[in-house]
């Protein structure tokens, strides 16, 4: 990255991407009798990683000098309890109703320190919890052979715990703690009719409200590399609230044991969570109104014909079109990160040898805009491929080896930046970015018990 004339960075970048973690869940049932059930799950996960930004100055005459330290060290945690009871009154009448409890926490010491300027070292601890509590009824009626009606009602409530211990030594020492908690309520009813219209045709309505979750690194401060800064977060951020209304027509084709599905469906968004302008440069926060719109396409399809035997392909191809107010321009705009188009290929075959089964998935999207405080762009993703091999070991164990970006993840990022907030400012240059991200493995041990 150049600085100014003879003089360029080197910057050294570790993500740990939370390398260091684990997870346990099992779940319990026992049925009572005929009719009743009682089953008991849990989830324990824990994530621990030290990320390291290190910027080293290059100068006219190859010297060096100290740019700025970033390291961040955190810890992420979840834990989940769900019980539940399920009632079958007969043939036709069933149902599920229960609790669920979910804690998740992130403890983050991170800190800024800056070497060109005299002393600035700052380092703030952010403790954030946020405690879950979930009501919710399933109920499934069997009107014929043909039509079946699924009716759900969840009640949600959730608390927001955010601790802030925040210092910085310049000339002088500052100090200053800050705390708030915050509560969220919502009711997400569901109803999903299913009916066959023949034995390879089925049509399907579904309306329901979804509520994102919150994540928690949003209310952590965010480190701009380019301008060298740490930004602000907005505490009063909010979930994505939406009511999905989606019709679905449905063929089968049974000689290769797959389908043909069609999906319109349209979105009516409250609370839409994208980047709007704060009190000093920009950050997540909240829309009150939005819509998304579409048609989904997908199709799946056994090779047994062409003798490729366990082999599955599912295609889909998703249009779209969507509305929001800019909160930058207060104009009607598409939303921002949101393609017209997106597709995907997905192979998967099972068994090519004994206990071995394996998968590749090839995704693109088309342009997506997207807007900050002092920059406007268009954001072009290529293809993108990853895949996933499983071999099943004795004793219930499974070996997992994944592999994401194995066609480097390039993307292309077409900037015009301002001097300052880009709705105020004039233009200051036109950056055309991009990037390659080099494949990265997992591999993963899993078992059951």
């Amino acid at each position: 990255m150049q600085l100014a004339d003879n003089t360029t960075t080197a910057d050294n970048l570790t993500f740990d991407w939370g390398l260091r973690e684990w997870e346990i869940g099992g779940d319990i049932s026992h049925k009572i009798n005929d009719k009743n059930s009682l089953k008991l799950l849990f989830i324990e996960n824990r994530s621990k990683a030290n990320d390291q930004l290190w910027q080293t100055i290059i100068n006219g005459d190859d010297s060096t000098t100290a740019g700025y330290q970033l390291p961040r060290l955190y810890r992420e945690s979840e834990s989940v309890v769900r019980g539940s009871w399920k009632y079958t009154l007969n043939q036709q009448h069933s149902f599920d109703s229960g609790v669920e409890l979910a804690i998740n926490k992130l403890d983050e010491n991170l800190q800024f320190i800056d070497n060109q300027d005299g002393v600035y070292h700052s380092t703030e601890l952010n403790d954030i919890k946020e405690t879950r509590y979930e009501g919710f009824s399933h109920y499934n009626y069997s009107i014929s052979q043909a039509t079946n009606l699924q009716a759900s009602l969840v009640y949600e409530y959730s608390k927001l715990d955010v601790a802030t211990d925040f210092s910085l030594q310049t000339d002088t020492f500052e100090q200053a703690t800050s705390g708030s908690t915050r509560s969220f309520n919502y009711l997400k009813p569901r109803i999903n009719l299913r009916h066959d219209l023949s034995d390879a045709i089925q049509l399907r309505t579904n309306l329901e409200r979804t509520v994102s979750q919150l994540r928690l690194n949003d209310f952590v401060p965010r480190f701009n590399r380019e301008e060298q800064r740490l930004e602000e977060t907005n505490p009063n951020l909010r979930p994505e609230v939406r009511d999905e209304l989606s019709v679905s027509f449905e063929r089968q084709w049974q000689a290769t044991s797959g389908s043909l599905t069609l999906t319109p469906y349209y979105h009516k968004i409250t609370d839409l969570i994208v980047e709007i302008p704060l009190v000093s440069y920009s950050g997540e926060g909240n829309v009150d109104n939005a819509k998304e719109y579409g048609v989904k396409l997908e199709t799946d399809f056994g090779l047994d014909p062409i003798g490729l035997k366990n082999t599955m392909v599912s295609v889909s191809y998703t249009w779209r079109d969507s509305d929001m107010r800019d909160p930058f321009t207060g104009q009607d705009n598409k939303i921002a990160r949101l393609s017209d188009n997106e597709w995907q290929i997905k192979i998967n075959q099972t068994g090519p040898i004994e206990n071995l089964d394996w998968s590749m998935t090839l995704q693109d999207r088309s342009i997506s805009p997207f807007a900050r405080f002092d920059y406007t762009s268009t954001l072009d993703n290529k293809l993108w491929a990853r895949m996933e091999v499983n071999y099943k070991l004795p004793s219930n164990l499974k070996l997992t080896l994944k592999g994401d970006r194995l066609l480097s993840r390039k993307s292309r990022n077409i900037r015009t930046r301002y001097d300052g907030l880009f709705t105020e400012n004039s233009i200051l240059q036109y950056e055309d970015r991009r990037f390659e991200r080099s494949p990265r493995f997992t591999l993963l041990l899993s078992g059951q018990f």
